[in-house]
């Protein structure tokens, strides 16, 4: 640019872009995203607002979402693949199975120490499957991605008011 002329257009641009520094009215393009990215922030988000329950707490909400399932006659195969994972089991009494929790800190150990990956498909799962549908976007599946859902379950996780017995939503 030369002194005392105007710069034209080209030039008024060039200079712009090198001087741009995105802020926060910046939208974040969500195609730059790697959604594996995404989805590893979300985990730790859900991971995190977990720490506030202890282990008793930690055992009672699970034992209370395998147990409540949303309805989903096809969901007890998984739920039981789930419960096994995380280390419940089933015995026979009196000709009846029975749902057997594990030690809250068998629990709590097993759920802090499984990958991301094991979390997503164990704990993410139940809690889409038993979470009210009227109160939580559609969680994770291979039509939906899941993230608002992974959102408002961290937000939930944080909310939820803890006393000796938690109260967790209803149908």
């Amino acid at each position: 640019m030369g002194h005392g002329i105007f710069p034209d257009h080209r030039e008024r641009l060039s200079l712009f872009l090198e001087n741009w520094e995105p802020t926060e009215l910046d939208p974040v393009i969500q195609d730059e995203l790697d959604p594996e990215d995404i989805v590893r922030e979300l985990i730790e988000d859900v991971r995190n607002a977990l720490n506030r329950f202890n282990d008793v707490q930690l055992l009672e909400l699970i034992s209370n979402w395998l147990q409540n399932p949303q309805g989903c006659l096809d969901a007890y195969e998984q739920l039981d693949a789930i419960a096994e994972e995380l280390v419940f089991s089933y015995e026979e009494v009196e000709e009846e199975i029975i749902l057997v929790a594990p030690s809250p800190l068998a629990l709590s150990k097993t759920i802090t120490t499984i990958s991301d990956a094991a979390f997503y498909h164990t704990f993410i799962a139940i809690a889409g499957m038993a979470l009210p549908a009227e109160q939580f976007p559609h969680p994770p599946s291979s039509l939906n991605d899941g993230y608002n859902f992974l959102i408002e379950l961290a937000k939930f996780l944080r909310d939820v008011p803890i006393t000796k017995r938690l109260r967790l939503p209803t149908r």
